[in-house]
């Protein structure tokens, strides 16, 4: 045999090895699964027909020489099958499917398949032309393959037109993909051309699917791994898994039906037991419903949330598959070694009457787990209250556009410190304004910034804001030392964010000690270890970070004694109550004496007489801030007044 099948009996192995290791996990039954089968299996089938049509070379009787002809029909078809699978693999790598209009879909249809059908008549209509014309290729006097003329390129221009097309769909939509997963899939076409070029200049090596099999082994490890798709911790599909499931079948525009199970008190139950416990429970919880997968699609979204996508067929059994969970969830759950009794709600959606999107669906989610007004056993998303979602509707298209279009502006309210006995500075308020021109307060608009991911936006603008204003003025001249500027959970949860920060600092020449960074106890729990090498990198640079609305929430002792904080805010329901409740006050002074010892210093919120202002003084507050002072002014305003304070010190504004 002068063939050299080497290369294909490797590639055989290569690609047998790589469809089990991929389809031998738990991986996500969605198309972009499908196509890669396809595009492996299609490989490994041509493979095995490369190596049978040179094992039928030499002279043979009619009929050899008809198998022949078939064999190598179908090895070519395989062959060029190769880039119309890798296409169709990376329209729904990116999920661009969703995203195309019927006319779209059309043209990207014709785009690939006219040259692949055309190819299939080149192929397939050689043998039948063969004793008139050679159109893509023939057989010799001794069944051995021959080139044809120029047909035979034109296969490959199309083959080429096919790649292109790949190439193009990874390019456009490129932002929904990581820079190694680009570098990874582009690598792997490469591969793939370079394979195709080596044997059509040396048509005896039967290189061309040893190469597509490294590549495809590359690829499997890199690209189509679980990873997206499965959280780590419970096993089960992510909440990534979930918006491309359930998108996909509101783009059928088929009916179906979606259980969520939130789980009550998250943060409680942190604390009380710690994250390890909590995360154990939340796997032992995973598995007991991983057994309804028969069912439906199991989803863990985050934050004690789980989901359920009934299957089609199912939807009939979904009264027993409530009562099952809430049977289950009526017992005691193991954590640590105790068993407690975890409270939740379980909300049923029905789509499309519900919702529409997957988005719509983590909506409604999210509000059952922020308002205590559905904390329920069982409810209905139905009978949520249709004008909060609205309502929330309409601030996500506001917050959208905010910045472009202008609606947002940062206000200042003033801080007073009780040692220099005057105003020293001030905290940065983002306030939004709706398309009728009325502010929409931040307790509305941040939480909903956060579940869409406008936050990381918004607060850039922000501390983009403070930099300019700190770098027009003098800040000597106006008084001012120090601005508070608070950051978002999502903007804590970055890895690169205090880079971020001191790029911008850097561009706008603002000192570090005129910043001051308040995180809440929130972003301390979500990421620690993050959290803590952003904020070493940001208290290494001269930043002042402080601990925001301490005591709002399960306060733990933990944060101040790992983190670098320099300054902790109490929460002003604190200020509130212990301003009025003997044991409240007792606790605040006990408090605060523990901050100093720990070499912080304490900010009190909410202040809003002057006898609150004597007294949290004498309780030892460093700094005071509230409407008594001053409520959130324009940039304008807050100046004009740090300038008659600077004339007068002993100016101080009061409502």
């Amino acid at each position: 045999m002068d063939y050299i099948v080497y290369f294909d009996i490797a590639a055989i192995f290569i690609f047998a090895i790589t469809i089990f290791l991929n389809f031998n996990q738990k991986n996500l039954p969605i198309t972009r699964n499908t196509v890669y089968f396809l595009l492996l299996s299609n490989a490994l089938v041509a493979s095995v027909l490369d190596i049978i049509a040179a094992l039928l070379k030499g002279n043979g009787g009619s009929t050899q020489r008809m198998i022949y002809w078939i064999i190598q029909c179908m090895t070519l078809t395989t062959t060029h099958s190769l880039s119309l699978f890798f296409s169709l693999y990376c329209i729904t790598f990116v999920d661009a499917q969703h995203t195309f209009s019927p006319k779209k879909k059309v043209r990207i249809i014709t785009l690939i398949s006219i040259p692949y059908t055309i190819d299939l008549l080149i192929i397939w209509l050689s043998p039948v032309l063969s004793q008139y014309y050679t159109l893509g290729f023939t057989l010799d006097s001794t069944n051995h393959y021959q080139r044809g003329g120029i047909f035979f390129y034109f296969m490959y221009v199309f083959v080429s037109l096919e790649l292109a097309n790949s190439i193009y769909i990874i390019l456009r939509y490129h932002k929904s993909m990581t820079p190694s997963k680009i570098i990874c899939i582009l690598s792997f076409l490469a591969v793939m051309i370079i394979s195709i070029v080596i044997q059509i200049f040396v048509p005896r090596l039967l290189i061309e699917f040893f190469g597509v099999s490294l590549a495809a082994m590359t690829f499997s490890s890199y690209i189509q791994t679980p990873e997206d798709y499965i959280d780590s911790n419970t096993g089960l599909f992510n909440q990534t898994a979930f918006i491309t499931i359930a998108n996909k079948l509101f783009s059928a525009q088929k009916r179906f039906l979606t259980i969520s199970i939130i789980i009550d008190d998250i943060n409680f139950l942190a604390n009380t037991f710690g994250t390890n416990e909590i995360n154990k429970c939340f796997k032992t919880i995973a598995d007991f419903l991983d057994k309804k997968s028969r069912y439906a699609y199991i989803f863990y979204l985050g934050q004690g949330k789980y989901s359920l996508i009934i299957k089609p067929k199912f939807d009939v059994e979904i009264e027993h598959i409530v009562n099952d969970i809430q049977l289950k969830f009526n017992r005691p759950w193991p954590i640590g070694n105790i068993e407690y009794k975890l409270y939740s709600t379980i909300c049923i959606t029905e789509c499309p009457m519900d919702a529409t999107t997957a988005d719509d669906i983590l909506s409604i989610t999210n509000l059952i787990a922020e308002d205590s007004r559905y904390k329920k056993n069982i409810i209905h998303a139905r009978n949520i209250d249709t004008e909060v979602k609205k309502r929330s509707a309409y601030i996500e298209h506001i917050l959208r556009y905010g910045i472009e279009q202008d609606r947002f502006s940062v206000y200042y309210q003033p801080i007073y410190s009780t040692k220099e006995d005057q105003i020293i500075g001030a905290e940065a308020i983002l306030k939004l304004r709706d398309e009728l021109g009325k502010n929409i307060s931040s307790e509305e608009f941040l939480p909903i910034a956060e579940k869409t991911g406008t936050i990381l936006a918004i607060g850039d603008y922000t501390f983009k804001s403070v930099c300019r204003m700190l770098s027009e003025i003098n800040t000597y001249a106006y008084g001012i030392k120090k601005i508070d500027i608070n950051l978002s959970v999502a903007q804590c949860l970055q890895e690169n964010f205090a880079a971020q920060l001191l790029l911008t600092r850097e561009k706008y020449h603002v000192p570090s000690q005129l910043l001051n960074l308040e995180i809440t106890e929130i972003a301390a729990e979500q990421s620690p270890e993050i959290l803590l090498k952003n904020m070493k990198y940001l208290s290494d640079e001269g930043i002042e970070l402080a601990l925001d609305d301490y005591g709002a929430g399960y306060s733990n002792l933990d944060y101040l004694l790992s983190l670098p904080f320099k300054m902790v805010k109490i929460d002003k329901e604190i200020i509130e109550r212990a301003y009025t409740e003997k044991r409240t006050n007792d606790a605040l002074r006990s408090i605060i004496d523990m901050i100093h010892g720990m070499e912080m210093s304490v900010m009190a919120e909410g202040v809003s007489s002057l006898d609150q202002v004597l007294w949290l003084t004498k309780c030892g507050c460093d700094y005071l801030q509230g409407n008594y002072y001053s409520k959130p002014l324009t940039q304008e305003d807050f100046l004009s007044l740090m300038a008659k304070i600077h004339q007068n010190p002993r100016f101080i504004n009061m409502p």
